[in-house]
């Protein structure tokens, strides 16, 4: 049986707003993250997607930040 591709609305949504000097700096720091992966990716491997790297960076962020605060 062949595996059924997800689709985005397999996934919960999680949105925020920033201002947009914010944004562009956010925007920036991911193109060169992607940009990164991208070179550093092998055949055969998957893509790594934008998503991947907020949702690891606000993982990060937040464990330090909870560490931080004790």
């Amino acid at each position: 049986m062949k595996k059924q591709l997800k689709t985005p609305s397999d996934y919960p949504q999680f949105s925020f707003r920033v201002s947009k000097k914010d944004k562009e700096a956010i925007d920036e720091m991911l193109l060169k993250l992607t940009k990164k992966a991208e070179k550093e990716r092998k055949d055969g491997e998957a893509l790594v997607r934008r998503n991947y790297f907020v949702a690891e960076a606000l993982k990060i962020g937040l464990k330090k930040l909870i560490a931080r605060e004790d």
